[in-house]
């Protein structure tokens, strides 16, 4: 990895909590059913979302749970909380092993739903606004299915292993294939309309561009992508071919993470030579945007014990951990402007950073 010493930037640990109950996945949240301040959400292996309060002013965690919600159902293997009933504050969804979304609406089940005959797990969720502006939950099985609902409504499904190629009638697979990640992705057409689309990279080196549960690409990748985020992660002029004038949109680039290690930056549909590479497998990437400069942070954990901070294809530090990173979070947690990172790791524990970096703009 190139190191770029030039560029000061520092990483205070803000506060550490261990946990009692195991969890897979953690977010953080702000008025979620009218709870007051920040909060920690955690989905357990027993199939309960616990909720822990941060103090005021991002000082520490109450590591006693100030609401658990039991899905009644399997390990929750991912979350996320939105404002998916438009009921004037957020509401929690949660996948779990046996293929049941659950949702939450003001600390009540508002719908339980039963997305794969098979029990298939839900691997990973994400929700987006439609080009409606609709708040729509989309999720994976780790059967290759797709879906998209809306409480107690199907809007479409997308079996992998049952769908043809985009403009031909090529089947993708003949057998069963993983989604590994999901994203959310939002691009400015040539007409200056800014669509939506959804990103999702299977087990056998793809990423599917889906538009309404229709696949209107297939992008073949060097290795197998585990991990996704949007951001403005390179400067336009840094990639090849430059063209002046026809560069992509501020924030409309995708950082790809693979199972080598490696990271490969995708820019209107096309996907750079690798970008950097941490030589052990990623499962996670977080970008964070600096007032100051044209590029973001790009935070990155995997196989290993630490989070990694990059910038313009450099690492910028290594912040030791405990155990392997599983979540990485933002919010401005102590409200001074600037969003803190919360990460949690394999053995329970969870910590709040402050990274400054006070590089000049580019």
């Amino acid at each position: 990895m190139k190191s770029l010493p030039e560029v000061p930037i520092s990483a205070k640990e803000m506060w550490r909590a261990k946990l009692t109950e195991r969890f897979s996945e953690v977010t953080v949240a702000t008025s979620l059913f009218s709870i007051t301040g920040f909060n920690l959400v955690t989905g357990c292996e027993d199939g309960v979302a616990r909720i822990y309060q941060i103090a005021g002013k991002g000082e520490g965690l109450d590591i006693k749970p100030k609401l658990e919600l039991e899905t009644k159902s399997g390990p929750i293997q991912c979350l996320a909380v939105h404002d998916i009933t438009r009921c004037y504050n957020s509401d929690l969804i949660v996948g779990d092993s046996c293929g049941v979304l659950t949702m939450f609406c003001n600390r009540h089940i508002l719908s339980r739903q039963s997305l794969s005959a098979e029990k298939d797990s839900i691997i990973c969720l994400t929700v987006i606004q439609d080009n409606d502006n609709v708040p729509v939950v989309v999720c994976c099985s780790d059967s290759g299915v797709i879906t998209a609902v809306r409480p107690n409504t199907l809007i479409w499904r997308l079996d992998l292993k049952n769908t043809t190629l985009p403009g031909g009638n090529k089947q993708i697979a003949s057998a069963p294939v993983k989604v590994l990640c999901l994203t959310g992705f939002y691009m400015t057409d040539t007409c200056g309309n800014r669509r939506l689309y959804l990103l999702a990279a299977d087990d056998a080196k793809r990423i599917h561009v889906i538009s309404k549960g229709i696949i209107v690409r297939c992008l073949p990748t060097p290795v197998n992508i585990t991990a996704m985020c949007q951001g403005r992660i390179v400067s336009p002029h840094k990639l090849e071919p430059y063209v002046p004038g026809e560069e992509s949109p501020e924030g409309e680039q995708i950082a790809l993470g693979g199972d080598n290690g490696a990271v490969y930056i995708l820019d209107k549909f096309d996907i750079t030579d690798e970008y950097i590479n941490t030589q052990t497998p990623i499962t996670r990437l977080k970008c964070i945007p600096q007032a100051d400069s044209s590029t973001d942070l790009l935070l990155c954990a995997g196989h290993f014990n630490a989070l990694q901070v990059y910038k313009d294809g450099f690492v910028l530090m290594e912040f030791e951990t405990s155990d392997w990173v599983i979540s990485i979070d933002t919010a401005d947690i102590d409200e001074d402007g600037t969003e803190e990172v919360i990460i949690s790791c394999m053995d329970n524990s969870v910590l709040a950073l402050k990274i400054n970096c006070t590089e000049s703009g580019t």
